[in-house]
């Protein structure tokens, strides 16, 4: 590991913690914990309980079942709750390799099943439905422009249409977080347009090897913070990069364009319809701009209020006392 942050490393027990040291020589103002230790807790009922024992000081993500216990460390006076600014999206999408999602009808079926405002329910609330891949939220390109809404019926039509009723999908999905309960939802919502889902759990490690990177898989459901420049053919994220073959010309135009307006007024308004030229094309749909809550004791203070992914800056943390 090299940098030149205000810890350095100390101590890396695998899957257990990681510990960090004060830097003497560190450039800027000194940090003013003198070591920092990082726990490695997958279990969020545990972590949480330990917050409430006084064993931990601060819980970055709460991200799966612990989210509704949110609640009542709101009302308790020894914490503090904050809601991170929305830098993560949930997104579903599907292999450009599949021949059946050429098709994009069949790909226009698949984005009428999702319910958005159902499908924020897992969130407990803390996000925004989303049908644009905009990072983050607070863009100015941003907007609530969404060509395919919820209509399970005209997802039926357009299967029968195109020759695809009664389709099966392949979905492997992470055993951790928010993901296993978004593919309960997904997965009682495609099926009431038409459309059964094959899911499979796979942990972490597993997924990021086999789907996310070889490309094994139909359909899969991940929450990040990649923006829309991230997505083409060339290299990119999935489902246009990586393990895909596909490069629609269209596109790839807008993408090479997007990002190098001097204007501002230009380079709003290449992104805003480069992110809605993406969303029609409907191999990515976007469900949930997602804010993470944060838990920390009410003593600690200079604690960011945006996290980008697992990345926390804490530099000007101290105890408020």
């Amino acid at each position: 590991m090299i940098g030149t942050g205000p810890w350095t490393f100390g101590e890396y027990l695998p899957d257990t913690s990681l510990t960090l040291n004060r830097f003497a020589d560190y450039w800027g103002e000194a940090p003013f914990f003198d070591t920092l230790v990082w726990l490695f807790i997958d279990d969020e009922t545990a972590s949480l309980n330990g917050m409430l024992a006084g064993e931990y000081d601060l819980n970055v993500a709460v991200l799966a079942e612990g989210i509704e216990r949110v609640d009542s460390f709101e009302t308790n006076s020894d914490f503090t709750v904050t809601l991170q600014g929305s830098t993560e999206n949930s997104y579903m999408w599907l292999n450009v390799n599949d021949p059946r999602f050429q098709d994009i009808r069949v790909r226009q079926a698949i984005a009428h099943s999702i319910n958005r405002e159902e499908a924020i329910a897992v969130y407990n609330g803390d996000a925004r439905p989303t049908c644009l891949m905009v990072m983050p939220d607070s863009e100015p390109y941003n907007s609530d422009y969404c060509p395919y809404t919820f209509d399970p019926e005209k997802s039926k039509a357009l299967l029968k249409e195109a020759g695809y009723e009664g389709i099966e999908i392949d979905y492997p999905f992470v055993t951790v977080a928010s993901h296993p309960f978004t593919m309960e939802v997904l997965t009682q919502q495609l099926a009431a347009g038409g459309i059964t889902v094959k899911s499979r759990g796979e942990d972490l490690t597993t997924w990021l090897d086999k789907t996310w990177t070889k490309g094994n898989y139909e359909m899969s459901e991940i929450r990040d913070s990649a923006s829309i420049l991230q997505f083409g053919c060339k290299g990119g994220r999935e489902p246009l990069g990586k393990s895909s073959s596909l490069c629609i010309p269209e596109f790839e135009d807008k993408l090479a364009k997007a990002d190098a307006f001097l204007n501002y007024d230009d380079h709003l308004a290449a992104m805003s319809d480069l992110a809605k030229t993406f969303a029609d094309l409907a191999w990515v749909n976007a469900i949930a701009a997602v804010q993470v809550p944060m838990i920390s004791r009410a003593d600690l203070t200079g604690v960011p209020a945006v996290r980008i992914n697992d990345g926390v800056d804490l530099r000007k943390a101290r105890w408020g006392n």
